[in-house]
């Protein structure tokens, strides 16, 4: 599945910056975003990428409906067939033209290195759609949601290796794995964690152990299984924690 990703403020990823990566599922009703808008300007250092998921996917229209287009103008497996996937990208990099978007988030991203070229392929795809149209390059995410082979990391500019539970981050497999990823590329890392303790003291420790294992950016939720459908009670204590590093 392909998403869109956007940043606030309105600039790209540049290596080594802290940054948060959220799964912005909530639907954008009034001020339903607004704890992002508020977060991102007393931060200003601290970079946050919004992945955005309209309707599983871009959807049929040209555009987003009007809730959709109104905060993203704040903001600005291997199975599903190359060209579905570059039609999504083509109507994700349409929305450019009235929408600044910065790139593409591809959830349930493969793992198996055997599909590196499928991947490479979605990557260079993406690339030359934003290159084409404008002055900047695209920023790509992948979320295989395990640790995954070094060459995985070659095309995006972010990789997600985790995408579970506190319990599962704590188990001594998923510590292990974590110290299979080279050192040099972990910035390129995000950790998203869900079904914490509603404790904003366990989420900044959580924070910090993630940073100073190299992860470039992370997100924590309380939310029971992700779905990432509310805001987490630790939102503003994460993002302030990270912006401390």
């Amino acid at each position: 599945m392909t998403t869109t990703t956007t940043t606030t403020p309105h600039h790209g990823h540049v290596p080594g910056q802290p940054f948060v990566l959220l799964p912005l599922y909530i639907y954008p009703l009034g001020n339903a975003w607004q704890p992002l808008f508020d977060i991102a300007c007393s931060i200003p250092h601290v970079l946050f990428i919004a992945a955005i998921n309209p309707c599983n996917g871009p959807g049929t229209d040209r555009l987003p409906d009007a809730s959709y287009a109104a905060v993203l103008q704040r903001l600005s497996y291997g199975r599903r067939s190359l060209d579905a996937i570059c039609r999504d990208i083509d109507v994700y990099h349409g929305w450019n033209h009235d929408l600044r978007l910065e790139g593409i988030f591809v959830d349930e991203t493969p793992s198996d290195p055997k599909l590196l070229p499928y991947m490479s392929a979605i990557a260079r795809y993406t690339r030359k759609k934003w290159q084409q149209t404008s002055d900047r390059s695209s920023l790509i995410v992948y979320n295989p949601g395990v640790v995954v082979d070094r060459a995985y990391f070659e095309d995006p500019n972010l990789v997600v290796i985790f995408e579970q539970s506190e319990s599962h981050w704590r188990s001594p497999e998923i510590q292990k794995s974590i110290t299979q990823v080279p050192l040099e590329l972990r910035s390129k890392a995000v950790a998203i964690v869900h079904s914490l303790t509603e404790s904003l003291g366990d989420a900044a420790r959580l924070t910090t152990e993630i940073r100073l294992l190299g992860f470039g950016g992370l997100h924590l939720t309380e939310q029971v299984g992700g779905g990432f459908t509310k805001w987490p009670v630790m939102w503003a204590t994460v993002a302030a924690e990270i912006g401390r590093k």
